[in-house]
């Protein structure tokens, strides 16, 4: 009984639109951060703003693997830096779903919203790392 009244407890003191929040201005922090970085990264090696990259892959998975073998050049660092922060930009919805659907299956415990976020989720998955 005593776990039954805590668990009811914190789940009263949860709040999902704070974590969902956090997420997304975190994620959108840390993806200026490393996109501001970058580009600061190639002002200072070569005088110039921007970078003339073409996306080499056409899903996140494949856009940060595509220059892996190039990470030893000191030229590239900025444009790695870049690419990274484009690709937590990316990912930032996906974290949120999969943060919903986990809300779902043990906090409030709703078979059928764990279901439908889960297929959201799975539908994400396909979008972003295999299509």
């Amino acid at each position: 009984m005593i776990k039954r009244a805590a668990r009811k407890q914190w789940i009263a003191r949860f709040d999902m639109e704070a974590l969902v929040s956090a997420i997304l201005r975190q994620g959108m922090v840390l993806s200026l951060g490393l996109i501001s970085a970058g580009v600061a990264l190639r002002y200072a090696s070569d005088r110039t703003v921007g970078f003339e990259d073409h996306l080499r892959g056409t899903n996140v998975l494949q856009f940060l693997l595509a220059d892996i073998h190039q990470v030893a050049s000191p030229r590239f660092w900025p444009s790695a830096v870049a690419h990274v922060g484009i690709a937590v930009l990316l990912l930032i919805p996906y974290l949120r779903v999969l943060a919903s659907m986990l809300y779902f299956v043990f906090v409030e415990r709703s078979r059928v919203h764990a279901l439908l976020t889960g297929l959201v989720l799975l539908t994400l998955t396909y979008i972003l790392l295999i299509e």
